[in-house]
């Protein structure tokens, strides 16, 4: 039995759970005293090594913990405990206990080995002295407390206990996660215990209360209403990135597809001169790159016409309307210039002038007199007036003018001093 907080005697252990909160453990030998009222089978629990009474692992430390650990787990479950789930968390409680009893040689070996290691330097855990630092003074130069040998050996024993501390630490942080870890995957595991978990579960609902449950419940719903939605929400985005478009862009290209609806007939009726506009100087230019090239590829002081070299070629122009177009030699060759009657000159047969006649010796027609021209009626195919018989005139003259240069140029004789055009 064990006393209550209140003094009214002894608490029974195997009555209400609800009791053990009362229970007043005031050293660990009472602690160990309560073990013997639980229904623990010791001799199936693992021991405590040889070297564990050095450490302070003596069996009434043991006994307590072991005895605290199941009183702790009936008071958060809020019933008795069976003997079978008693000896499992008995058994679990002392494994933790023994393994923890092994850190102490562990940390007595790391210590000794990282002494004798770094003996020569006289370093300590994360620290190495300077190079003014002087092994035969201890603690310092200025409080000379120890000196010669004597002062070496302090400072290995000092040096030796703050690595012994820091092994401590560190190997105590991992032994005791180490097990407790392997007690809670055999907790949660352990078949023989689903009952207990289930008692756990439910008198921590019935703590917080069915307001906390009904949160813990919403809660939840709420999780899992946004995890749908977001599972939603990818799988659109991943169709349409599929697509090749966004959901944003998608609706844009909606709204413009209804707007080009919405004005399609607008656009379909005042399309046609827009068109018939844009295709008007198009040809315009077209046209007049055609003169142009027509102008720059043909050379205007060749004897042959550029009708001619354009037949040769191949090269079709664009026809040309209207007087006082194309060169001047196509002004001065063509029969119908301005308008004009083809003349007699225009009419005779080829090869009796130009360079036919100079090669026989012949020369060009002289062009007929006024009197000839005032003597003759005015009705006729081939009557002039005086207009078109001064045109003619100029016209052969230039042609008997181009033909002796040719004539000087065939001879050798260059002609450039006299040339007036």
């Amino acid at each position: 039995m064990a006393n209550n907080r209140s003094g009214e005697g002894p608490v029974d252990l195997n009555a209400d759970p609800n009791a053990l909160g009362s229970i007043h453990v005031k050293s660990v030998k009472e602690a160990a005293a309560l073990s013997q009222y639980l229904p623990i089978r010791w001799d199936e629990l693992p021991k405590l090594p040889f070297y564990s009474r050095l450490v302070g692992y003596d069996d009434s430390w043991y006994r307590a913990t072991i005895a605290m650990s199941v009183i702790g787990m009936r008071s958060r479950a809020q019933r008795m405990l069976s003997q079978e789930e008693v000896q499992i968390l008995a058994n679990m409680t002392a494994g933790l206990t023994t393994t923890m009893s092994y850190e102490f040689p562990v940390m007595l070996g790391t210590s000794i080995f990282l002494e004798r290691r770094t003996r020569p330097t006289f370093g300590f855990p994360f620290y190495k002295p300077k190079e003014g630092f002087d092994p035969n003074v201890f603690p310092t130069k200025t409080s000379r407390l120890i000196e010669g040998p004597m002062a070496r050996t302090a400072w290995h024993v000092f040096r030796f206990s703050m690595y012994a501390a820091a092994s401590h630490f560190i190997l105590r942080t991992a032994f005791f996660a180490y097990g407790t870890v392997a007690n809670s995957y055999v907790f949660d595991r352990d078949p023989r215990l689903a009952d207990l978990r289930t008692s756990l579960k439910s008198a921590l609902a019935a703590k917080r209360g069915p307001d906390s449950i009904l949160k813990v419940t919403e809660r939840a719903a709420s999780r899992t209403a946004e995890a749908r939605e977001a599972l939603e929400r990818r799988g659109r985005d991943r169709e349409a990135q599929q697509r090749g478009v966004l959901p944003d862009q998608e609706q844009q290209q909606q709204q413009q597809q209804q707007q080009q609806q919405q004005y399609q007939p607008y656009q379909q009726c005042q399309s046609p001169p827009q068109q018939q506009q844009q295709k008007q100087p198009q040809t315009q230019s077209y046209d007049d790159y055609s003169t142009d090239l027509d102008d720059d590829f043909y050379d205007d002081a060749s004897p042959v016409s550029p009708a001619e070299q354009r037949r040769r070629s191949g090269w079709k122009q664009q026809p040309t309307s209207g007087t006082g177009e194309g060169t001047a030699w196509d002004r001065l060759r063509s029969p119908g210039h301005a308008g004009e009657k083809p003349t007699a000159i225009s009419q005779a047969p080829p090869g009796q002038y130009g360079w036919e006649a100079l090669r026989k010796g012949k020369s060009p027609p002289q062009p007929p007199s006024k009197q000839d021209n005032s003597n003759r009626p005015t009705t006729g195919d081939y009557t002039f007036n005086e207009d078109e018989e001064e045109k003619s005139y100029a016209r052969n003259q230039a042609q008997k003018d181009f033909d002796a240069m040719l004539e000087k140029e065939r001879q050798g004789e260059s002609d450039r001093p006299s040339r007036r055009w």
